[in-house]
Parts: C-alpha cells; structure tokens; sequence
C-alpha cells in the first residue's frame, strides 16, 4: 500500500512539476514576422517589419520575427523563453536555419535575440550584443521602446540582406531610419500648413470665408451628419516559420 502511494505521490509530482515549468507559449500572428501583445509597435512599424520581411524571406528564406510578450512567466527568463518560441515557430528555413527572434519582455524589462544556426556568422553572438547596446538599450532606456524595436530590426535585417548580397530590399541602416523619419515628419508637417493657408485664402477671395467658417463649426460641435467608416484591408495570406531551429545563440539582457 505504501508502495502504491508513493508511486502516486511520484507521478503527481512529475505533472505538477512540469505544469509549473512549462512556460506557456503564444501561437505566431496572422503575418508571422511581428507579434505585439502589449501593443508597444506602432501600425507603421508593422507593416515595415512585415513588407521588408517579405522581400528577405522570398529571396533567401531568412526570416526576423520581433515579438513583445508582457512576461516570460513559465521560463528562465527572456532567453530560455527566445529559444524555446523560435523552435515552436520554427523560424527561418528548414534547411538554411536562417532564422531571427527579436524578443522583448515588458514586465522583467529584458530581451534576447535568439540566432538560427545558419546566420551565427553573419550574426555572431558579439555582433548581436553590439546592436543591442547600440541601437536597442539606450532607446529602451530612454522609454523609447518602438525606435529601439525599429533600429534594432533594421541593424539585423541589414546583417541578413549583406550575407545573402541580397542588393536593395528596401532595408534602411538603422540611423538612416531615424533621419528618415525626423525629416519625413518635418515635410510633412510644412506641407500641412502650407496648404491649410492656401485653402483659407482661396475660400476668402472666392467664397468670402463661408467654407472655413462651416469647417471651424464641424470641428467644434462634432463630426457633422454622414461620418466616414474606416476602410477594409486588403486581402493577405497567413504567414509561417519554414521549420528552422536555434542553437541559442545571440544576445540579450536587461535595461
């Protein structure tokens, strides 16, 4: 009797154990290459993760999936976590193992960038930490957390592009991006104004301000009668890992 308890008391220890430990691992996004549950990327960074993925991964089978988790509940921490989701979705090529995992943790404050076996020489552990002390942490640090996930995406896809001499996928250099951007946004908000005042002036030669009036009014007792729906996006197929695997290589840590 003693005997058949203490089987029982084993077994519900192993299950009990393995509960415990087993972190437990979120399925891939419809597109694959980003997964945000903390909603910490922008829908701008997104679409580029995604768009200059698509380029990569037709033309070489690389693959950079950057994922935010709330936590790592479940595992060691971040690169425990890194290594055990990049074989669940088994990223990169089957048989280049040509992977990247970018994986930030909002809650423990750490990330990890988990390598595929076929770009550790292109990406070997003290290049990967070198981009993540460059262009990651101090973002981070600073509260910055989608420009460090943007510089840190466009270090490593530009390492990948360079070791398949993939030529112009659209990668920008990390600090390419940040200028990009800055002066996209300044034109941007010139142009806004210019053509503000050049309406305002047309509707007071023409219309004798009438027009401007009617859209100050909108703007301060609402919409107005009709409203706008938002439009449906276009058509697009789900995307997958093409059953790569990680030896654990990369680099990570905490801010």
């Amino acid at each position: 009797m003693r005997k058949l308890i203490g089987i029982i008391a084993l077994l519900l220890a192993l299950v009990f154990s393995g509960t415990a430990h087993g972190a437990q691992l979120p399925e891939s996004s419809y597109d694959f290459y980003v997964y945000d549950e903390t909603g910490t990327i922008s829908e701008s960074l997104k679409r580029e993760i995604v768009e200059t993925n698509k380029v990569i991964d037709e033309k070489s089978g690389a693959q950079i999936v950057v994922a935010v988790v709330e936590n790592t509940e479940g595992s060691s921490g971040a690169q425990e976590y890194a290594n055990e989701l990049f074989e669940k979705w088994e990223i990169g090529d089957s048989e280049k193992d040509n992977g990247v995992l970018f994986l930030v943790s909002m809650e423990e404050q750490e990330l990890w960038i988990e390598i595929g076996y076929g770009l550790e020489g292109a990406l070997p552990d003290g290049k990967v930490g070198g981009i993540r002390d460059k262009y990651v942490i101090p973002n981070f640090k600073s509260g910055d957390y989608n420009e460090g996930i943007r510089q840190g995406f466009y270090a490593l896809a530009e390492e990948v592009s360079k070791e398949y001499n993939l030529g112009d996928v659209g990668v920008e250099s990390p600090q390419e991006a940040v200028e990009s951007d800055a002066a996209g946004a300044g034109i941007g908000k010139i142009l806004i104004v210019a053509g503000v005042v050049a309406l305002v002036i047309l509707d007071m030669i023409f219309f004798r301000g009438t027009m401007t009036m009617i859209i100050i009014r909108i703007f301060l007792g609402g919409r107005g009668p009709g409203g706008f729906g938002g439009g449906s996006g276009g058509g697009s197929s789900r995307g997958s890992g093409g059953g790569g695997s990680s030896g654990g290589g990369g680099a990570g840590g905490s801010w």
